[in-house]
């Protein structure tokens, strides 16, 4: 059989036919009564799926000397044996797409090619380097195809770097990608004049230790600047190969109507209105405490109230707390604790991109701060010093607030030139209760957990549990329940009982 509805997907030579596990081939052997064998048994069954191909995990069948092998180990036997028969072994295959350099417009960057009628094409001598883009009064398209470039005389007009005679420049632009490949490296030397970037500066501040974007960014930026990073290196012009150490990408904000918000889609909300209305501290501060970093979520203004109490209780709080006549009193323990341990959780937050979290640390700090200026316990300086780590800590999320606050009180330098705050271990360490861990309803373990422990660090402090891990070996963990200062129990279920 010659199946057509293949080749565009898998390319021209030799097509394989699996029925039993591709939807597809399923269709197709159906219709045309072609054998449908298993090769894949289910885990959590003995018999062929009734309906449909099966296309989860499983063990090999029908298979020589690979049967019983788990699918996925079976995958890497195969490709071991072939490799030492010599018949073969493993490849990696990029799915890509053209996406040429040039562009037909006016905007970009020039490419430094002139074309000679005695010598051909000629890339412009690097002491003629950068070819700028000419003023331009109109610069719309024509209908010609040609790039607006096209229509200055004196812009095309040039000589031959060979021979000097006349020659004509390109007039096509550079795609803005090619400038996105490259300019993580300009950045290490932005004033540079010889050369692309200063190689001691580039050598400093490269490669870039984690790189923040969205997952459909990863597809083509990136891919296009690890391509770029690769070309460099083996041009002798960069020492390392990989540009980025590390990708973290964060959620997506999803439009109200729930679908992902794109210009294209014509649901994008600008955050003008929310400025305009809340201030820009209160909307930085809202996006952070809505979620989770990594967490997709859907846009809604339900809890920017809450940001901007909190805000303008900073704001309240500082002023209120800075009168001339502060009478440092004794020392409060209690207070420079809780400090220390702001400080620490707030770190630790900022560096796990935990910004949800960091921000409701904030919002207790405040708190208590608040409770001890009702009591009347506030001239002391632990509470003075507290304010101004509160302002510290909070500054990256409401730097304008938290920089005006700061010369209101006083200094003459600005908040963001200042010392992250550092914490003593001692005072900063929680307080630990001993907690029996349940699992299924039986007892396997007692662990020593802090007394303010969440559900985020909670799931860490379990994963580094070696002798629960123990007991959860070809398990899947459901869910945990925690009951504060009273157990844990984990809910899990051997992994063949998933589908």
């Amino acid at each position: 059989w010659v199946a057509d509805y293949v080749l565009p997907t898998y390319g021209t030579g030799a097509v394989m036919g699996v029925p039993a596990h591709d939807a597809r081939d399923f269709e197709f052997a159906r219709r045309y009564e072609l054998p449908n064998k298993m090769v894949i048994l289910p885990q959590d069954s003995d018999d062929q799926p009734a309906e449909g191909a099966y296309e989860g995990p499983g063990s090999l069948i029908n298979s020589g000397p690979y049967d019983g092998l788990a699918n996925v180990d079976a995958i890497l036997a195969i490709q071991d044996d072939l490799n030492k028969r010599a018949l073969g072994g493993p490849k990696v295959s990029y799915r890509m797409r053209d996406w040429l350099i040039s562009r037909q417009r006016y905007w970009g960057t020039p490419i430094p090619i002139v074309y000679c009628p005695k010598h051909g094409e000629q890339a412009v001598p690097i002491h003629d380097l950068p070819v700028l883009l000419p003023e331009m009064t109109d610069f719309q398209p024509d209908g010609s195809g040609k790039s607006p470039l096209a229509r200055l005389p004196e812009f095309v007009n040039t000589t031959c770097p060979v021979c000097g005679g006349p020659a004509q420049r390109e007039t096509d632009t550079m795609g803005g990608f090619a400038c996105s490949s490259w300019y993580f490296l300009r950045f290490t030397s932005p004033h540079y004049t010889d050369g692309p970037f200063e190689p001691n500066a580039m050598q400093y501040w490269m490669p870039v230790d984690l790189y923040v974007g969205g997952a459909e960014h990863a597809v083509l930026h990136l891919l296009y600047a690890r391509f770029w990073t690769h070309a460099l290196a083996d041009s002798g012009l960069l020492g390392f190969r990989e540009p980025f150490k590390k990708l973290l990408n964060q959620g997506q904000l999803l439009a109200p109507d729930g679908g992902r918000m794109s210009k294209s889609r014509g649901n994008v909300i600008t955050p003008d209105l929310m400025v305009d209305k809340y201030g820009a501290d209160s909307l930085r501060v809202y996006e952070l405490f809505m979620a989770p970093f990594d967490q997709d979520i859907s846009w809604s203004t339900d809890g920017m109230n809450g940001a901007h109490r909190f805000i303008n209780r900073v704001w309240k709080l500082i002023l209120e707390s800075y009168p001339a006549s502060v009478h440092f009193g004794t020392p409060d323990e209690e207070l420079e604790r809780l400090r220390h341990k702001t400080i620490r959780k707030v770190s630790e937050r900022v560096e796990s991109f935990r910004f949800n979290t960091m921000i409701s640390s904030l919002m207790e700090f405040t708190n208590f701060l608040m409770e001890r200026y009702r009591r009347g316990k506030w001239r002391t300086a632990t509470y003075h010093q507290s304010l101004e780590t509160l302002l510290v800590l909070l500054a990256p999320a409401a730097p304008f607030m938290t920089d005006e606050l700061w010369r209101l009180t006083g200094h003459s330098n600005s908040i963001h030139q200042q010392r992250w705050p550092d914490w003593n271990k001692e005072l900063a360490q929680d307080e630990v209760e001993e907690i029996p861990v349940q699992i299924n309803g039986r007892l396997r373990d007692v662990i020593q957990i802090s007394s303010d422990l969440d559900q985020e660090g909670l799931d860490d402090m379990l994963r580094a549990q070696s002798r629960i891990q123990s007991y959860l070996v070809d398990q899947e963990i459901e869910k945990i329940i925690y009951v504060p200062g009273k157990i844990i129990n984990i809910v899990a279920k051997p992994v063949k009982e998933r589908r």
